[in-house]
């Protein structure tokens, strides 16, 4: 595994101070914007959905903390609907299957699936409180321990969740132990693994622990009781075509908004 370098973010600030840029964010977050504004006037559907129905979720879909910053809440709407709608489309119709979603900060995902039996499981009250007012079951509990029996559910859904556990491979065997068809798994994409600092005031503060290049999690894979039936990219941010706007961003942005997502379809073995 490899530990990323960030000096050079120490080198630059006063360099950058020079001309008033306090911030990295400040490097990249216009661009950003823009292209996100185009993605939003010219996907209808992606609209509709932000303007309907997103309009319940976005703001309050992390629990422990309400979304305001405009860049932070175009971000996460294209998220939610492009993994959503990966989901939909890959599950297809439940027929009343039970359902898990395992690190849960409320019901979108067990909502967008189509789940009439769903489970939220999350070890934060903030995220289980929003679970159940979504209507949903809702348990609190860690993810490295999971309270059910062996084979409870039908499928597992696991989104975005993965890069905060302590031991993601033996999560991964829990979520196969508690699993009879298949897992939905995401987590971050980004070319080189990284392992980040414990921060302050963790486990209270969700934080992001490992995050796997695609070569790296093939390896974690390997090691638990899961086979890899499918694979695929969510493509979350419009990155742009121009290659030195796609430098720039990628120096900048992707390491704190990760453009896509890695997207795996799991099989208990």
């Amino acid at each position: 595994m490899i530990r990323v370098d960030q000096s050079w973010k120490r080198r630059l600030k006063p360099i950058a101070g020079r001309f008033g840029i306090t911030s990295t964010t400040g490097l990249w977050r216009d661009l950003a914007l823009r292209a996100y504004r185009r993605k939003f006037r010219t996907h209808d559907a992606l609209r509709e959905w932000a303007e309907t129905e997103g309009v319940n979720w976005i703001s309050k879909h992390w629990g422990h903390e309400f979304v305001e910053d405009e860049f932070d809440k175009v971000h996460l709407t294209s998220q939610l609907y492009e993994l959503t709608e990966m989901l939909r489309s890959r599950i297809g119709q439940l027929d009343g299957a039970l359902v898990l979603d395992a690190g849960a900060s409320d019901g979108l995902f067990l909502t967008r699936v189509g789940a009439t039996r769903g489970v939220g499981v999350n070890f934060l009250q903030a995220c289980a409180q929003n679970i159940n007012g979504d209507g949903f079951a809702a348990c609190s509990a860690d993810l490295e321990a999971l309270p059910f029996a062996d084979k409870t559910f039908d499928y597992v859904i696991c989104c975005e969740t993965l890069e905060h556990v302590c031991n993601p491979i033996h999560t991964l065997n829990e979520l196969a132990r508690v699993c009879k068809k298949r897992i939905y798994l995401t987590i971050p994409w980004l070319e080189r693994t990284r392992i980040n600092r414990r921060p302050e005031g963790w486990p209270e503060v969700e934080s992001h622990i490992f995050e796997f290049s695609e070569a790296d999690f093939s390896k974690v894979l390997s090691h638990a009781r899961v086979r890899l039936v499918y694979q695929d990219r969510v493509q979350v941010f419009p990155e742009p075509r121009n290659p030195l706007t796609q430098g720039w961003l990628k120096k900048f942005m992707y390491p704190s908004f990760f453009p896509k997502l890695q997207y795996y379809e799991l099989e208990p073995r």
